[in-house]
C-alpha cells in the first residue's frame, strides 16, 4: 500500500474516532476511582470492518498467489523437460561423432579432397573462436540448434560411411552453425558454395594428374554425386534450421511464459507482504491509541486534565489534517465540539488549580517552619559559644595572676589564710599552705563538660544543617514540579500546552514530555536503520565502484548487449578540455562506494590534492615544472617557423617520453566520498571545475529539481545536477535526529613517474603469516645477483626462524610480474607476503598491455571488455581508442599514498576503545602504527583474531574498499572512502611557453572569442588565461597524430600574439585523453560495482573455461573428458 493510500486510511480512523469521541462522551468507566469517557472500546468496534475487509482482501491475494505459483511451477516442470530432451539429443550427437570418426578413417582414398575440407574446417573454427566470447548468452539455445543439425549429420554420415569427405564437409556445417545462431542461414549458404568450388578444384586437380581415363571418368561421376548430395544436404539443414527455429521459439516464450509468471507471483506476495505490513501497523496503531487513553485516563487526577488532554488532541488532529491536507471546515467543527466540552470542564479545573496553589502554600508554610527551627538552633549553638568564651576569658585571668604572684613580689598580698598561692620569706613558694586539688579538679571537670557540651551542639547543629539543606532541595524539586503542574493544568483549562514541550529534544538518558515526540524519534532511529541495512544491501551485491554513465544513445534499447554501463562514447565519458590548465574532461557518472549510491553531475574536475587546515582545504596538483638546465637551452624555433631538436628545448619536449622518462609524472584521480553532517538546507559543491556547478544552493532544491526530471526521463541541459542521498544519519543522545548527505569530490595525487624497473630497486622483503597459532620470521635481504637469478627463472631457498620447536623452507621465485614466496613445510604452511616497493616506476607498453603480459617494461594490462571491443576492429584499435580500460597491478601500493580529507601529511592513529574494544590498528607489513589519514586497504592487529588471523581488510566483503580517517566534526562517522578512477600521465610540455605568450585577462579573452577572434593569424588572441584560454606549445614542434574526437571536446590550438605582437599558432597546453604525439595520458583504472558480484565472478572464469576448450580444440587435443573436467 502506498504512503498516500496509509494516510488516506489513517485519516479516516482518525476522524471516526474523533466523532465515536464526541457522541459517546456520556458512556463513562470507573479508573482508580475516576468516571472518564470510554474509548477503547469504540476504538476497537470502529476498526473492526475495517480489519475484516483487510483480511478478506489478504486472503483473496494468497489465492491468487497460490494459483499464479502452481502455474508457474507447471511452466518449469515444462522447461525441465525440454532441457532433459535437449541433453539427450547431445548425448545421441556424441555417438553420433565418434561414429563419424570411425568413418573418417573408411574415406582416406580422396586425399586432395580431405586437404581442401580441412582447410575449410580449419577457417570455420578460427571464426568460432572469433565468436565464441559473444555467443556465451545464446549457449542454450545454440546447443539446440547444434542437436538438431547433428542429428542430420548422424544420418547422413550412416548413409554415406565410405564418403568421409562428404562427412567431413557437413561436420564442418555443424561447427558453423555453433558459431552464431542469428547468422545460420547465410553460414551454410557460404558453406555450401565453398564446398562447391572445394569439389571443383578437387576435380580439377585429379582431372589434371590422373593418366587413367578410366578412373577420371570414375571420379567425375563421383564427385557430381557428391554435388548433388551435398546441395540436397544444403536443403535439409535449412528445412532443420526452421524447424528448430520454431521449437527454440516455443521453448523461448515457455521461458518468458514462466518468468513472467513467476515475477507476478512475486508481486503477489510481496503485495501480501506489505498487506500484512498494514495491518500490523494499523494493530500498533490500535495499541497504541488504546494505551493512550489508559494512561490518560490513570493521568486524570480531575475533569480538568480531561479537558487538557481533549485539548491537545485537538491540536493534533489538527495537525495531521493539515498534513495530509483534509478538510479544514470539517476538522475546525470537530474542534469547536471538543472546545466546548473542555470549557464545560474549565470550572473544575480552576478548582483544581486553587487546591494546587493552597497545596504549595501549605509546603511553604513548612519551609518556613523549618527556617524558625533553624534559627532556633543558631541562636542556642551561640549562646553556647558566648558562654565558652567567658569561661576561656576567666581562666585565662587567673593564670596571668597566678603567674604575676610567683614572678613579681609586689604583687604579693598578705598572707591571709584560705589564700592561694602562700610564699615564704625567701619569695618561694609555700606548698604546706597551698590546698589546690579540688580547685584544679573542678576547674578541669567543668572545662571537659563545656568542651564536650560544645561539641555535642556543634555536631546537633551540622545535622539540622544538613537536613535543612536536604528539605530546601526536596522543596524547591517540589516546588517546581508544582509549578509545571500548575502551568499545565492552566494551559490545559485554557486549551494550550507550554512551548518548552515542543522543542524537539530532551535531556540524555530521558525521553520527551510528549509521547507523540518520542513516537517520532523511534521514527527517526527507523529511518537511519532502514538506510544503513540498504547500504549493507548494495555493499553484499558488489564492491566499491562505478556503477554506470549517462547513455548517450539507446537506438537499439531493445535488443540485448546494447545497454550503456561505464563507456557510452567513451570510458566515464572522458574527453578532451587542452585549452584548460590541470582540467580532465569527464561526463557524468554513478557509483557506489562503501554502500552509498550517488550520481555525479558533469565533473571536468580540477587537478588538485587535500591539504592539512581547514574543511575540504585543497591545493593545485600542476604538472612537472620545465627543468632548470632544459630552460636554458635555447628554444629551437628558427625564424623561417622550423624547429632545431638538437640540443634545444622543442628537442627535449619531442622525446621527453623515451628519453626523459624520469621527468614524467604519473597523477592518480581517486573518486572521494563521505557524509557531510546537514544542519540546514544549504548545499556546498566541493567538486571545483572551471565549466561546472551544481544547480542547486540546497537540499530542497536539489530534490525537487531531479525529481522533477527523473519523472520525465528529461535531462539537465548542462548537466550541473547531482543526486546525492540525504537521510537521517543516527539520532543523538537528546533524541535530535542528525542528517547527513553524501559529499563527493575527485582528487588528484603524484604517485610515480614513467620509468622502467631496474637499477635502484630496492629488494623485497617478507611477512610470515600465522598458521596453527603460532609465528616464524624471515629476514632475508636478497643481493642483486640473486635478484638477477630469480627473475632469470631460477628460485632461492631460505629458512625462516626456529619458533616452536621448528622452522620452514621458504622458496622464493618470479612469476614474470612480481616476486612469489611459497612454505615448503610438508606437515603445514603459513601464507608469506611479499613486499616490494617497485610501485613508484610505472612504464606503460601498449603491445604487452593489450597481450596482458607484466613486466619491467609495462606495469598495465588493458580490460578486454567484450561490450567496447565489439566497436573496434582489433583490441588494438580498442587500446588507442577513448573506450579502453586498463588495470595497473601496482594499484593497490599506489591508492595507500593518497591523502584523506585530513589533508597531505597529516598522521592519525586508528583506536577503538567504546563497546568493550581496545583495539589499536597497525599497519599492514608489521612494523608500526598504521597511519590512518591515509587511504588504506588493509591491516594488522596487535593480535588473533576469532579466525586466528592477525591481518584484516577493510569491509565485510568489499574487496576494492579504501579508507581514511578525519577529525572534521563536519564529517559524520569520522571517515571517509574513495575509489581510484584514472592514471594521468603529464610531463612538462604542459608548462612550455617559449614564445613568452602574455597573461590576458579572462573577461577580454572571453570577448574577442565572441568576436570570433583566435581563429587566423590576423584575429590573434590577445593573451593566454588559464581558464579556457591555456595555450603556449607551438604547433608543429611534435609531429601531431590525428586522433578521436568528440562533440564534448574544447579548443585544441588557436592563434595567440605574443609580447611583441607577433601571431602565433599555438596547442592547448592543457590534459588530453591522448597527446599531441598520439600517446595515451589517461588510463582509466576505475573499478565497476558489477564486475563483483557473484554472476559476474562465474561469467569470469567460465570465459577462461570456454577460452582453454577452445586452445585444446585449435591444438586438436580436445577431449570428451577435458569438457567434462572443465565444465
Amino acid at each position: 500500500m502506498s504512503f498516500a493510500d496509509q494516510s488516506l486510511r489513517f485519516t479516516a480512523i482518525t476522524n471516526a474516532l474523533k466523532t465515536w469521541m464526541t457522541a459517546n462522551a456520556s458512556e463513562n468507566v470507573t479508573v482508580e476511582g475516576v468516571s472518564v469517557p470510554s474509548m477503547a472500546k469504540q476504538v476497537t468496534t470502529g476498526l473492526g470492518s475495517f480489519l475484516t475487509q483487510t483480511e478478506r482482501e489478504i486472503r483473496a491475494s494468497g489465492a491468487l498467489v497460490a494459483a499464479q505459483t502452481n502455474q508457474s511451477t507447471v511452466a518449469m516442470q515444462q522447461v525441465t523437460a525440454k532441457a532433459t530432451q535437449v541433453t539427450q539429443h547431445r548425448n545421441d550427437t556424441l555417438d553420433a561423432l565418434q561414429q563419424a570418426t570411425l568413418a573418417k578413417t573408411v574415406a582416406s582414398a580422396q586425399a586432395a579432397l580431405a586437404s581442401a575440407a580441412l582447410t575449410e574446417t580449419q577457417l570455420l573454427k578460427n571464426q568460432v573462436t572469433l565468436a565464441a566470447d559473444s555467443a556465451i548468452a545464446n549457449l542454450i539455445a545454440r546447443q539446440a540448434d547444434v542437436t538438431a543439425k547433428q542429428l542430420l549429420a548422424t544420418s547422413a554420415m550412416n548413409e554415406a560411411r565410405s564418403k568421409a569427405e562428404l562427412s567431413r564437409g557437413y561436420q564442418a556445417h555443424v561447427e558453423d552453425l555453433h558459431s552464431d545462431v542469428a547468422t545460420k542461414a547465410a553460414t551454410v549458404t557460404q558453406h555450401r558454395a565453398q564446398t562447391l568450388d572445394a569439389l571443383q578444384q578437387t576435380n580439377l586437380a585429379k582431372t589434371v594428374a590422373s593418366t587413367q581415363a578410366t578412373l577420371a571418368s570414375s571420379a567425375m561421376t563421383e564427385t557430381a554425386s557428391l554435388k548433388s548430395q551435398v546441395v540436397q544436404l544444403a536443403a535439409d539443414v535449412t528445412a532443420r534450421q526452421a524447424d528448430v527455429t520454431a521449437k527454440h521459439q516455443a521453448t523461448t516464450s515457455a521461458v518468458v511464459q514462466a518468468q513472467t509468471e513467476s515475477t507476478i507471483a512475486k508481486n503477489y506476495r510481496e503485495s501480501v507482504v506489505q498487506l500484512h505490513g498494514d495491518v500490523k501497523s494499523q494493530t500498533v496503531l490500535v495499541k497504541d491509541i488504546d494505551r493512550m487513553m489508559a494512561l490518560r485516563a490513570k493521568a486524570v487526577d480531575t475533569q480538568a486534565t480531561l479537558a487538557a488532554l481533549l485539548s491537545d488532541a485537538i491540536k493534533d488532529d489538527a495537525d495531521l489534517a493539515n498534513l495530509h491536507r483534509q478538510s479544514s471546515a470539517s476538522q475546525a467543527g470537530i474542534a469547536d465540539t471538543m472546545r466546548k466540552e473542555a470549557q464545560r470542564h474549565a470550572a473544575d479545573a480552576q478548582s483544581a488549580v486553587a487546591a494546587a496553589r493552597l497545596e504549595r502554600q501549605q509546603t511553604a508554610d513548612a519551609a518556613n517552619q523549618v527556617v524558625a527551627l533553624k534559627a532556633q538552633l543558631e541562636a542556642v549553638y551561640n549562646q553556647a559559644m558566648n558562654q565558652l568564651e567567658d569561661i576561656t576569658q576567666h581562666i585565662e585571668q587567673t593564670a596571668t595572676m597566678a603567674q604575676r604572684i610567683v614572678t613579681d613580689f609586689d604583687a604579693v598580698p598578705d598572707a591571709t589564710p584560705g589564700m592561694v598561692p602562700m610564699a615564704k620569706q625567701d619569695g618561694q613558694l609555700d606548698e604546706a599552705w597551698l590546698n589546690n586539688e579540688k580547685a584544679y579538679s573542678s576547674f578541669v571537670v567543668g572545662f571537659a563538660h563545656l568542651t564536650m557540651d560544645a561539641l555535642s551542639k556543634g555536631l546537633a547543629i551540622e545535622n539540622v544543617k544538613t537536613l535543612v539543606s536536604d528539605l530546601q532541595v526536596s522543596l524547591t524539586r517540589n516546588i517546581t514540579a508544582l509549578d509545571k503542574k500548575i502551568a499545565l493544568e492552566v494551559a490545559n483549562a485554557k486549551g494550550q500546552l507550554p512551548l518548552e514541550y515542543f522543542q524537539g529534544y530532551h535531556k540524555a538518558g530521558e525521553a520527551h514530555t510528549l509521547p507523540v515526540f518520542n513516537m517520532t524519534e523511534r521514527d527517526f532511529l527507523a529511518e537511519a536503520a532502514q538506510e544503513e541495512g540498504y547500504a549493507e544491501f548494495l555493499r553484499s551485491q558488489g564492491a566499491s565502484g562505478i556503477v554506470n554513465t549517462r547513455q548517450y544513445q539507446a537506438d537499439r534499447g531493445f535488443e540485448l548487449g546494447y545497454r550503456v554501463g561505464d563507456v557510452s562514447y567513451a570510458a566515464l565519458n572522458i574527453h578532451n578540455h587542452p585549452n584548460y590548465q590541470n582540467q580532465p574532461g569527464m561526463a557524468e557518472a554513478s557509483a557506489i562506494i562503501n554502500g552509498f549510491y550517488f550520481r555525479m553531475r558533469h565533473m571536468d574536475y580540477k587537478t588538485m590534492y587535500p591539504i592539512q587546515g581547514s574543511y575540504l582545504a585543497r591545493a593545485a596538483t600542476n604538472a612537472p615544472a620545465v627543468p632548470a638546465e632544459v630552460q636554458a637551452l635555447p628554444a629551437g624555433i628558427n625564424p623561417d617557423g622550423s624547429f632545431d631538436f638538437v640540443g634545444t628545448q622543442a628537442g627535449y619536449m619531442r622525446d621527453v617520453k623515451t628519453a626523459h622518462p624520469e621527468d614524467c609524472q604519473w597523477q592518480l584521480a581517486y573518486l572521494e566520498c563521505w557524509i557531510e553532517a546537514q544542519d540546514g538546507d544549504a548545499l556546498t559543491d566541493p567538486a571545483d571545475s572551471f565549466r561546472h556547478g551544481n544547480d542547486a544552493s540546497g537540499f530542497m532544491e536539489m530534490f525537487e529539481k531531479g525529481r522533477y526530471l527523473n519523472y520525465s526521463g528529461h535531462k539537465n541541459r548542462l548537466e550541473n545536477l547531482s543526486q546525492q542521498p540525504f537521510t537521517v544519519r543516527y539520532v543523538d543522545e537528546t533524541g535530535v535526529p542528525r542528517f547527513g548527505i553524501v559529499q563527493y569530490r575527485i582528487n588528484t595525487f603524484p604517485v610515480g613517474d614513467l620509468r622502467a624497473l631496474g637499477g635502484a630497486e630496492t629488494a623485497p622483503s617478507f611477512i610470515v603469516g600465522n598458521s596453527a597459532s603460532h609465528y616464524h620470521t624471515l629476514n632475508v635481504a636478497l643481493t642483486s645477483a640473486q635478484i638477477s637469478s630469480i627473475k632469470a627463472g631460477g628460485s632461492i631457498e631460505f629458512a625462516t626462524s626456529e619458533d616452536s620447536g621448528h622452522f620452514h623452507i621458504v622458496r622464493i621465485s618470479w612469476d614474470g610480474a612480481q616476486y612469489v614466496a611459497v612454505d615448503t613445510h610438508s606437515g603445514h604452511q603459513h601464507p608469506i607476503i611479499v613486499l616490494s616497493d617497485t610501485n613508484g616506476r610505472l612504464p606503460y607498453n601498449e603491445e604487452k598491455a593489450i597481450a596482458g603480459v607484466v613486466d619491467g617494461s609495462n606495469r598495465f594490462r588493458l580490460v578486454r571488455d567484450l561490450r567496447s571491443r565489439a566497436h573496434h576492429a582489433s583490441w588494438q584499435a580498442l587500446a588507442r581508442s577513448r573506450m579502453a580500460r586498463f588495470e595497473c597491478v601496482d594499484l593497490l601500493q599506489l591508492c595507500e599514498k593518497l591523502p584523506g580529507l585530513q589533508g597531505d601529511g597529516a598522521y592519525l592513529e586508528e583506536s577503538y576503545t567504546q563497546y568493550g574494544l581496545d583495539d589499536t590498528l597497525d599497519n599492514y607489513a608489521g612494523t608500526g602504527r598504521l597511519n590512518a589519514a591515509r587511504y588504506n586497504r588493509r591491516y594488522r592487529l596487535f593480535r588473533d583474531d576469532a579466525s586466528g588471523r592477525v591481518t584484516a581488510h577493510r569491509g565485510f566483503n568489499d574487496p576494492t574498499l579504501f579508507v581514511a580517517k578525519t577529525t572534521h566534526s563536519k564529517v559524520v562517522g569520522g571517515f571517509s572512502w574513495m575509489i581510484p578512477m584514472e592514471m594521468i600521465l603529464r610531463t612538462p610540455r604542459e608548462n612550455w611557453n617559449p614564445f613568452q605568450l602574455p597573461t590576458g585577462n579572462y573577461n577580454t579573452l572571453k570577448a574577442e572569442e565572441a568576436a570570433n577572434k583566435g581563429k587566423t593569424a590576423a584575429t590573434a588572441f590577445s593573451g593566454t588565461n588559464i581558464q579556457h584560454f591555456y595555450y603556449g606549445m607551438p604547433v608543429g614542434s611534435i609531429t601531431e597524430v590525428a586522433g578521436q574526437t568528440d562533440p564534448a571536446d574544447t579548443a585544441n590550438s588557436a592563434w595567440v600574439k605574443d609580447a611583441n605582437g607577433t601571431p602565433r599558432l599555438v596547442y592547448g597546453n592543457g590534459i588530453r585523453v591522448h597527446d599531441i604525439d598520439g600517446v595515451r595520458q589517461r588510463f582509466p583504472v576505475y573499478p565497476l560495482w558489477a564486475d563483483h558480484s557473484h554472476s559476474q565472478t562465474q561469467q569470469h572464469w567460465l570465459r577462461k573455461t570456454i577460452k582453454t576448450l577452445f586452445a585444446k580444440v585449435a591444438s586438436g587435443q580436445l577431449t570428451a573428458a577435458d569438457i567434462d573436467d572443465l565444465m
